[in-house]
This record gives structure tokens, C-alpha cells and sequence, in this order.
């Protein structure tokens, strides 16, 4: 995924609600897989909260296509 947008403004929102919600979640997935980068991280962490590809490639600041292809990686 290096092509997404490493701009924070739309992860922000989304990292304090999963905080709140799973507040070991992000710890936990960088001591399990740490080769995992920080948009794969991200990426995971936005699947958590349920949100659907379109909102998630507006926070990322890309197509969908790129998040299907993101998550198939995964």
C-alpha cells in the first residue's frame, strides 16, 4: 500500500475512537507482527471498527481499489 497517503488527518479521528473502543489493539498488533507497516496497521485497525472500503480509502486518501488490493495482502 505505499501508494496511500501518508497524511494523518483521517487516521486521527479513527485512532482515538479505537483507543477507546480496543485500547490494546494497536500494542498487541505491533508485538505480534512487527513487520507489519504503519498503514497495514492502520489498515487492520480500520477493519476493526467496521468501517467499509469507501470510508476507508477516503481516509487514506485513495481509490478503493487500492484498499481491496491492501487487504488481499494482507
Amino acid at each position: 500500500m505505499s501508494s496511500v497517503n501518508e497524511g494523518h488527518d483521517g487516521w486521527l479521528d479513527y485512532e482515538e475512537r479505537l483507543l477507546r473502543l480496543y485500547p490494546h489493539f494497536l500494542g498487541n498488533l505491533a508485538r505480534k507482527h512487527p513487520h507489519l507497516r504503519v498503514t497495514e496497521r492502520r489498515l487492520c485497525a480500520m477493519t476493526l471498527l467496521d468501517l467499509n472500503v469507501k470510508e476507508i480509502a477516503v481516509a487514506f486518501g485513495v481509490i478503493p481499489q487500492i484498499i481491496y488490493s491492501a487487504r488481499s495482502k494482507l
